[in-house]
């Protein structure tokens, strides 16, 4: 009979804390960060220019991390992709793609569109401080340049749009680090499998296997596979463990081999085991009041408190 297999983390439900403050963290030196722009393109020509560019340079770089903090939430969030890769596409790729593919576009045509509507082409800069004397011109031909680099690079007047590049690509690049993310875990799930069999096959305790949620797995692990023992009463009870700690490990007690390219490299780790928890999910499985009697057992064991 194939076994039943669940995962136990619900990410619809679940409340992670402390992506929460990272995420707090992140969105508010994205705010900082912008606030130092002013600082770098100070347009005065005040004695001391200098020195304002200087710690806006300075301010800046400290908050530059916001950026590389938002992709890894989206990486923890969204690694290991579960399920087929063509549906993980057609879920976020069009949410993404069509809003920025329609904004990069009406960016690119506003200044042949101020031309048109007869404004003055200072109008441009007031919104675009940043784009050059071609944008003046007030051109479709200019536009239509900007429109067709779209598929390879953003514009001077789309310029804020570089960050939905990254995204996309991140998407695209997502089901192929989650392939290598699985394909290391493989040796954790090999486990639980011999866990699962033993249990079911050999005490007659049923189980469903499962992936631990994210508050729930072991510290350190990257992901936590469980057999949960069915108990008489419903409950579940957590009866062994098959950790996949990724290079978390190795890392934190310099633990590195030599791969087949002659370098060293950290070592990639599992971890397993089960204990007297198990002899006690067998108890509560096949057990009442008056003792323990397996179906596969023809003494009746009288339990003595």
């Amino acid at each position: 009979m194939k076994p039943l297999v669940m995962n136990l983390s619900n990410q619809k439900n679940q409340h992670i804390v402390w992506l929460d403050v990272v995420r707090f963290i992140a969105m508010f030196t994205v705010v900082c960060c912008h606030c130092t722009d002013p600082f770098n393109f100070y347009p005065g020509t005040a004695p001391n220019i200098g020195e304002i560019k200087l710690w806006g340079a300075i301010y800046g770089s400290v908050l530059r991390p916001c950026v590389p903090l938002f992709v890894m939430i989206t990486g923890a969030l969204l690694l290991p992709v579960r399920g087929d890769t063509s549906t993980f596409y057609k879920k976020r790729i069009p949410r993404v793609f069509y809003p920025f593919l329609i904004w990069s576009v009406l960016y690119n045509l506003f200044p042949w569109i101020t031309g048109l509507l007869g404004l003055n082409p200072q109008i441009i800069l007031d919104f675009f401080p940043y784009a050059g004397e071609e944008v003046m011109q007030q051109s479709f031909s200019v536009s239509l340049e900007y429109i067709l680099m779209i598929p390879f690079n953003f514009s001077i007047l789309a310029v804020h749009m570089w960050y939905i590049y990254l995204l996309i690509g991140l998407y695209l690049y997502l089901p192929v680090f989650s392939a290598w993310v699985e394909k290391a875990s493989e040796r954790a799930k090999l486990m639980l499998k011999v866990y699962a069999d033993f249990a079911e096959q050999y005490m007659a305790v049923p189980v469903v296997q499962g992936v631990k949620s994210e508050t729930e797995r072991f510290a350190g692990a990257l992901d936590t596979y469980t057999i949960e023992a069915m108990m008489q009463d419903g409950k579940a009870l957590q009866s062994g463990t098959s950790h996949f700690l990724g290079q978390n490990f190795g890392k934190a007690f310099n633990v590195q081999f030599i791969n087949k390219d002659n370098k060293l490299e950290y070592a990639w780790a599992t971890s397993w085991g089960v204990s007297t928890r198990l002899m006690g999910a067998l108890i509560m499985t096949h057990s009442d009041d008056n003792g323990l009697a397996p179906s596969w057992c023809s003494v009746k064991v009288e339990i003595i408190a």
